[in-house]
């Protein structure tokens, strides 16, 4: 599915990991597109309110979990996931497995201005807030959808000259394939409990403040154990490392768009500078302030 792809492109490590490399492809004010492989980092989020595009990710391997708003959904890989902006979401991988994705940036203004580029992204707005935004494509659908994500990012080296209208041709064919199944049955999950989501709801509104584990069992009158064993059997992490995983997430918007490492650790409400530093590393495979010069100005 790859192999040709990966022959015609030029491959871009990442920093100090040179296992770790991503593709990268464009047409200006339309479209780019991404493909991270054998990436250890765990989780990634978008803030989407404050982003003017609209992003399709595709996951290659399975998830633990992906929250889009208040939706929950389990993974089937591959799995295509669309966000418009407002739809705030992070996803959960394995930590200690590596993972691969695509990612697409879509710029709707420019899409809105060629006939039909309102159909094609139905997929992404005739649809209400955190509903239908996995896809699961049918075998020959999902074979055919590669195909031109990776013929898309072999033809950003190519010197013919009508090479971006033949990429913006293929990305018209990958949503067209989207738009046929995008409300179809997104096996989202229904196993999360009322009480889960109230308290990661609470965890959400107040996850820069430097609470302790304590305090939210003690918010909604359950133990520790018991609040243990809530997040365990849901989510297969435990409420520290949840509250971890979604303060690095802050953390790593704050380094983007340009924050010193003192102040994303505040902003994030980690209380302790060492233990942020030490956490960031274990998570992410490098320091924060590598990772800032690698992403900064990414927002």
């Amino acid at each position: 599915m790859q192999q040709n792809m990966k022959n015609q492109s030029v491959k871009t490590s990442l920093g100090t990991h040179p296992d770790i490399f991503f593709y990268a492809s464009e047409v200006p004010d339309y479209f780019s597109l991404y493909h991270k492989c054998n990436s250890n980092w765990t989780t990634n989020a978008s803030n989407s309110e404050f982003h003017t595009h609209c992003e399709i990710t595709v996951y290659m391997q399975d998830l633990k979990c992906l929250f889009v708003n208040d939706t929950m959904y389990v993974s089937e890989a591959p799995c295509i996931f669309t966000f418009r902006p407002g739809e705030s979401h992070y996803a959960i991988h394995n930590q200690t497995d590596r993972h691969e994705r695509y990612m697409i940036w879509l710029y709707q203004d420019a899409f809105f201005q060629i006939p039909g580029g309102r159909e094609l992204l139905r997929c992404l707005f005739e649809r209400d807030a955190g509903e239908h935004n996995m896809i699961i494509l049918p075998e020959d659908d999902q074979k055919e959808a590669f195909r031109l994500l990776d013929r898309i990012l072999s033809q950003n080296h190519s010197e013919l000259p009508e090479r971006q209208a033949l990429m913006l041709s293929d990305m018209i064919r990958f949503l067209t394939l989207l738009n046929r199944h995008y409300l179809s049955d997104t096996h989202s999950s229904d196993s999360m409990s009322e009480r889960l989501r109230q308290i990661l709801s609470y965890i959400g509104a107040n996850l820069t403040e430097p609470r302790q584990v304590t305090d939210i069992a003690n918010r909604f009158n359950i133990s520790q154990s018991t609040l243990d064993r809530i997040f365990r059997n849901s989510l297969t992490m435990s409420p520290r490392e949840y509250i971890i995983r979604r303060r690095m997430d802050a953390a790593r918007d704050y380094l983007r768009q340009g924050q010193s490492v003192t102040d994303a650790c505040n902003n994030a409400g980690f209380g302790d500078y060492s233990h942020f530093i030490a956490d960031f590393r274990k998570l992410h495979g490098i320091t924060p302030a590598e990772y800032a010069r690698q992403h900064r100005h990414e927002q």
